[in-house]
């Protein structure tokens, strides 16, 4: 017991206590999951602005009649439409324009895999190339161009575990 160590309170919230693993090791925990490139956004950034300023315009005025048919005439040119039919709310509650909110904005970001073209490169390529730092980092897929965002995971990684 003589190399046992008393650690006063304001030290533990200080201490790493996560083990240092290989590179190899985070890169394997990393591809536990099978992750795709989903592809390019379906519509430009023109058509994304201006479908984004007439829904949001109607929402704030809330006009249900002109958000409805601005979100199925979205969902329809993104092939992204609901069950066999478009939806049809009869009435606005709170509840009614956020399920609206978060459906147009699935349509209007839609990726090509939402409509069966998504590219389907590796990646966790990107993720394993990149710091395991759990901070957001930027990536461009090598195979179509999409740009955007990731979260890395965070992995205390060593030259030997």
């Amino acid at each position: 017991m003589d190399d046992q160590q008393e650690i006063s309170a304001e030290d533990v919230g200080t201490l790493d206590l996560t083990p240092t693993i290989t590179r190899a090791e985070a890169e394997k925990e990393v591809r536990i999951i099978q992750r795709r490139c989903r592809g390019l956004v379906v519509l430009d950034e023109a058509t994304r602005a201006r479908l984004w300023h007439t829904f949001t315009a109607a929402e704030d005025a809330k006009d249900l009649a002109t958000a409805e048919e601005v979100l199925r005439n979205t969902e329809v040119e993104v092939k992204q439409v609901s069950g066999s039919s478009l939806l049809i709310i009869p009435q606005a509650t709170g509840d009614v324009w956020q399920d609206l909110h978060v459906r147009f904005l699935n349509a209007v970001f839609a990726h090509g895999d939402t409509v069966g073209k998504g590219c389907g490169a590796d990646f966790n390529d990107i993720i394993c190339g990149g710091p395991f730092d759990g901070k957001q980092h930027e990536y461009t897929c090598p195979k179509c161009g999409q740009v955007g965002m990731y979260g890395a995971p965070l992995f205390n990684v060593g030259e030997t575990a």
